[in-house]
């Protein structure tokens, strides 16, 4: 039983080892995926201070007789930024905030950047890379890529909230004074939190969010109901739910053309092919038929005398052993065996 126990315990820990090596594997993996995506996006950040450097070099040196740079292909664009760099890279699983104490519909201050001490409300939260969206701050100017834009007319730039780093932004809370009674804005520098209850409302977060010191909850922002407009094209739910085909024996529960989908696209079992299949494979065809005869035709006289020799002795078939060639094979062996000796006599 011990030894039962003892082999249990070590699969178990196997299983564990294994486990955290696929985890490290999988990790180093998306580091390699997140690292390539940004990769283009730290190039161009580079490339952007080197021509600011340079800009302002000349600036100082040149002073008003200083090149203008908003002009040709970057007269609406010059001093956007692009798209991609309007949030940070992502944070490994290790690095992210466990428990987010800051949520949508909280009011924050910004204490960096260019709207330093001015109170938000949080649009948006991403705690891959531990950034948050306020509201009508940090606006900044966005390329608008080509495939966004509608018409001549659209913009070549937007305007745009750009992410705030967590880091950089403090809760709002209104605090009440004890002895004076008075309620007012206080920045909240630390929030702590107790442990996930399971009780709590699915909603909101499990845990409870309190300025520590003071001991005073801060309450979870009240998320309103989603209001979904209806319009005029929307299906109905009773259309949605009212069956309109049933299946029968004489007939598969799905069309023809479903399974041709599911199966493999180059499956022999596949009753229709796409055109463009259907013309590499006759293409194939072709150029192996070409190759066939330009075999035929490099042939010589004696590779020709030989496949012919051939042909004509697969065309008799197989032969067949007469009674008279039986014995004579018989006498043959009788003779070989007499001159070597009997198997069962030893040797002489």
């Amino acid at each position: 039983m011990h030894k039962i126990r003892q082999r249990t315990v070590n699969a178990i820990a196997q299983h564990k080892r294994k486990l955290e090596k696929v985890r490290a594997q999988n990790a180093q993996i998306q580091r390699s995926i997140d690292a390539r995506q940004y990769a283009p996006v730290g190039l161009q950040i580079q490339q952007e201070l080197k021509k600011a450097r340079q800009a302002r070099r000349e600036d100082w040196e040149l002073g008003s007789l200083a090149p203008r740079r908003d002009v040709g292909a970057d007269t609406e664009t010059y001093g956007a930024l692009d798209s991609r760099r309007l949030r940070g890279p992502e944070k490994s699983e290790k690095e992210r905030i466990k428990f987010w104490n800051i949520v949508v519909g909280d009011r924050v201050v910004i204490i960096k950047g260019q709207d330093k001490g001015k109170i938000g409300r949080i649009a948006e939260v991403n705690k891959k890379s531990e950034e948050v969206i306020v509201e009508g701050l940090n606006m900044v100017e966005a390329k608008v890529p080509d495939y966004m834009k509608a018409g001549q007319e659209q913009r070549a730039t937007l305007s745009v909230e750009a992410a705030v780093p967590l880091s950089s932004v403090r809760l709002v809370f209104p605090l009440r004074d004890k002895k004076t009674g008075i309620t007012r804005d206080v920045i909240v520098k630390e929030i702590a939190n107790s442990n996930p209850d399971n009780v709590r409302d699915e909603s909101l977060p499990s845990w409870r969010r309190y300025i520590p010191g003071l001991d005073v909850t801060i309450p979870w922002p009240v998320r309103e109901p989603e209001t979904h407009k209806t319009y005029d094209v929307d299906t109905l739910r009773i259309d949605v739910d009212r069956n309109t085909w049933y299946p029968t024996l004489t007939t598969p529960p799905m069309p023809s053309s479903v399974i041709d989908e599911l199966r493999n696209k180059y499956s022999i079992f596949r009753d229709r092919h796409d055109p463009e299949y259907i013309a590499r494979k006759e293409e194939e065809w072709q150029e192996a038929t070409k190759s066939q005869r330009s075999s035929v035709l490099m042939r010589t006289p004696l590779q020709e005398a030989n496949r012919r020799a051939r042909w004509e002795r697969k065309s008799k078939g197989r032969g067949k052993l007469t009674p008279e060639m039986l014995s004579r094979v018989g006498e043959v062996m009788a003779a070989k065996r007499a001159r070597v000796g009997s198997p069962q006599s030893g040797p002489a």
